[in-house]
C-alpha cells in the first residue's frame, strides 16, 4: 500500500524494479492522501499503521501538496521539456542504440502494446 510519499519516492530511485506512476488524482484531489473514512487498511511490513500518506516535508498539507504538484507539473519547463520523456517512455528512445545514448533505464516492457502501437493499460 502506499503511505508515505519521500518512502516511495527513494525506493523508485534505488530499486529498478520498483516501477510506480504518478496518478492523475495527485495532480487535482487532495483526499486521495487522506483516509477522511478512517477504513483500516491494516499495517505496513514494519508494524505501521497504514491510515493517511505521510507528506514530504516542503508539504504543508494534501492541499498544499497537490497544489505544489500540479504547479510543477503546469510549469514552462515541464511544457518545453515533457517530449523527451514521452521520447524515453514512449518513443524512438525507449530500445537500441537512442536509448543508450539517452541513458535510458526504463525497462521498454513495462507497457504491453497492442497491434495499433498503442499502450494497454
Amino acid at each position: 500500500m502506499f503511505s508515505d510519499i519521500f518512502a516511495t519516492w527513494n525506493g523508485v530511485l534505488e530499486d529498478m524494479s520498483d516501477v510506480k506512476e504518478l496518478v492523475p488524482e495527485l495532480f487535482y484531489l487532495p483526499e486521495v492522501l487522506t483516509n477522511e473514512n478512517s477504513i483500516d487498511f491494516g499495517t505496513t511490513q514494519l508494524g505501521g499503521k497504514l491510515d493517511t500518506v505521510k507528506l514530504p516535508a516542503w508539504a504543508e498539507s494534501p492541499v498544499d501538496f497537490v497544489h505544489k504538484h500540479r504547479m510543477a507539473l503546469e510549469s514552462e519547463y515541464v511544457s518545453a521539456n515533457l517530449h523527451e520523456w514521452i521520447d524515453l517512455i514512449f518513443g524512438y528512445k525507449q530500445q537500441g542504440k537512442e536509448a543508450i545514448a539517452a541513458n535510458n533505464v526504463f525497462f521498454y516492457i513495462t507497457y504491453e502494446w497492442d497491434s495499433r502501437g498503442a499502450a494497454i493499460n
